[in-house]
């Protein structure tokens, strides 16, 4: 009986090997077996777990030196179904970096997320094909004048997390993160960038953030995770409203609601400046930089507040001038009379539309 039980053992295990796999694409892999599967390139390596409703983050590894990201209770997260993975060589786009393309179906999902590892990027690009829309609300009381902070309540999204999000609870204790805000529109909006801080404090209040852009950094070291949604401005969709992270300060946990943009988390050190090389290097992955075609420097200067009435040879001379001495490959100058004069044009002394500007 123990001799039948040794070989039974034994033939099990030569099972799950046979079941694990390795593709590897340049120096990105994927590796996959029992439910496990971990991704990875030179620079970092990040696993999850087969859940009931999808993958489940489990590890997320920074490379030389290895360091680990993901609170120890994460990586004791057990396989809880089976996975199927799908992985081979790829280009995300026609201009896009050569990478690893993994599709995986997890649990009892139906619908596949596609990672995507380029050998250049510090992190893994998340696809989902769901577009569940999640939104997480944060307790926001307002003051009462009473000086005396009522109970806290969490609502069960934000203690549990969204639907269809990703949560990863995070190890280091010394934390704080910056909301990058972007917006265009300089007619109604002077500054175009700015960030908001927060020290993830045992005593803050969960809170959510809008946004393409949040940066998590352990204020030791200046390591962090930047993570970058590739969606347009939250103004700019279709629905504007939408949450698109959620922190829980007191238990150091960051939730990426995709609503059905791609989201990358991409590992760093060296505080600022290596948190702009890692955005600068995925960002190569994405489009490939090619001379001639790429990273041209175009000044483009509007006549909006003098209208027409320095747009002359002197001024466009001066312009040239003023931009070789700042690097500039291509000059654009707009005025907005492309017809010649117009009601709106200074030698009218007028007011008011620029006529036949809509049919020129």
């Amino acid at each position: 009986m123990k001799r039948f039980q040794g070989a039974l053992a034994l033939l099990c295990a030569a099972a799950m090997q046979v079941c694990a796999e390795r593709v590897e694409v340049g120096a990105c892999y994927a590796e996959w077996a029992d439910g496990r599967l971990a991704v990875g390139n030179a620079q970092f390596e990040r696993t999850w777990v087969a859940g009931d409703a999808g993958l489940v983050p489990v590890s997320f590894v920074l490379k030389n030196p290895d360091t680990e990201w993901l609170a120890g209770a994460a990586r004791q997260t057990k396989a809880a179904g089976v996975l199927a993975v799908k992985a081979a060589s790829a280009r995300r786009s026609a201009v896009g970096a050569e990478g690893l393309r993994v599709e995986v179906t997890a649990g009892r999902s139906a619908r596949p997320s596609v990672l995507w590892v380029f050998p250049a990027a510090s992190g893994a690009l998340i696809e989902r094909s769901d577009a569940e829309r999640a939104a997480v609300t944060a307790d926001a009381a307002g003051a009462s004048g009473i000086e005396v902070d009522p109970p806290r309540r969490e609502t069960r999204q934000a203690a549990a997390g969204a639907a269809g999000a990703e949560t990863l609870a995070l190890a280091p204790q010394h934390l704080r993160a910056v909301q990058v805000a972007l917006m265009d529109q300089t007619d109604n909006h002077n500054e175009l960038v700015w960030e908001r801080e927060w020290l993830l404090m045992p005593n803050e209040a969960p809170f959510t953030v809008q946004g393409c852009v949040l940066i998590v950094e352990n204020t030791l070291d200046g390591s962090g995770l930047a993570f970058l949604k590739l969606a347009p401005l939250p103004h700019a969709r279709q629905e504007r409203d939408a949450t698109d992270f959620a922190v829980h300060a007191g238990r150091r946990a960051v939730s990426l609601l995709f609503n059905g943009y791609p989201v990358a988390a991409l590992g760093y050190r060296g505080g600022r400046a290596g948190r702009t090389r890692a955005l600068h290097a995925f960002q190569r992955c994405l489009r490939e930089v090619r001379p001639g075609r790429d990273g041209l420097f175009l000044s483009n200067t509007w006549g909006d507040r003098s209208r027409d009435a320095r747009i002359n040879e002197a001024f466009l001379l001066k312009e040239v001038e003023a931009g070789a001495a700042l690097g500039v490959d291509v000059m654009q100058i707009d005025d907005g009379w492309q017809k010649g004069r117009s009601a709106n044009s200074v030698a009218a002394r007028g007011k008011g539309v620029w006529n036949g500007y809509w049919a020129a």
